[in-house]
C-alpha cells in the first residue's frame, strides 16, 4: 500500500513539474483571464485533394499560435493528440481500422508531457489518415480535425478546429 501511495505521489510531482517547465517561469498560473487573442490559434491541414483508394494518405497537420501569448499543449502521442473524424459524401461516420480503434482516439496514453508553444511558433505533425480510417472505397470525404489547447487552465481551454475535403480515387 505503502508503495503505491509514492508511486502515484511520485506521478503527479512529476506531472506537475512538467507542467511548470512548460510554462517555462517556475510558476502555475491559472486565472480565469481569457487568451488576449484566442482567434489566433489555429491548425493547418496540408494534405493532396485527390488520392487513390487503399494508398497512404498523409495528413500535415500544422498547430500555429499567432496570438499575443504562449499556449500549452499535451504531446502524447500524434495518433492520440488529435480528434479526427472523417464523414463521406453522404454524411455517414467513416469506420475506423483495427489500428484506428486502438491508436487513434484521443486521450492520454502512458506519455502525457505538456508543452508550451510560444506566439509565432507552429507544431508539425503527418499522421497517415488511411492507418485510421477505412479509405478504400472512392468518394468525397469531410475530414475534421480537432485539438484542444491550454487544457485544464481554467477559462483558457478551449478547442482549435478545421475542416477539409477529401477525394479518394479508384485505384489506377
Amino acid at each position: 500500500m505503502g508503495k503505491r501511495i509514492g508511486l502515484l505521489l511520485g506521478v503527479f510531482s512529476s506531472l506537475f513539474l512538467s507542467a511548470i517547465t512548460a510554462l517555462g517561469e517556475g510558476s502555475m498560473s491559472t486565472t480565469n483571464s481569457p487568451l488576449k487573442n484566442p482567434a489566433n490559434v489555429n491548425i493547418v491541414a496540408d494534405m493532396p485533394e485527390r488520392s487513390a483508394a487503399g494508398e497512404s494518405i498523409v495528413i500535415k497537420l500544422i498547430l500555429k499560435n499567432e496570438s499575443d501569448e504562449d499556449v500549452l499543449y499535451v504531446d502524447s502521442y500524434e495518433y492520440r493528440d488529435y480528434s479526427i473524424t472523417i464523414r463521406d459524401s453522404s454524411d455517414v461516420a467513416v469506420p475506423m481500422t483495427k489500428f484506428g480503434q486502438v491508436m487513434g482516439k484521443p486521450g492520454r496514453y502512458y506519455r502525457y508531457i505538456v508543452k508550451k508553444l510560444s506566439p509565432g511558433k507552429t507544431v508539425v505533425v503527418c499522421l497517415n489518415i488511411a492507418r485510421l480510417f477505412d479509405l478504400t472505397i472512392a468518394d468525397k470525404y469531410t475530414v475534421s480535425v480537432v485539438r484542444t489547447i491550454n487544457e485544464g487552465l481554467p477559462g483558457k481551454e478551449r478547442q482549435v478546429s478545421i475542416e477539409t475535403a477529401l477525394v479518394v480515387q479508384e485505384p489506377k
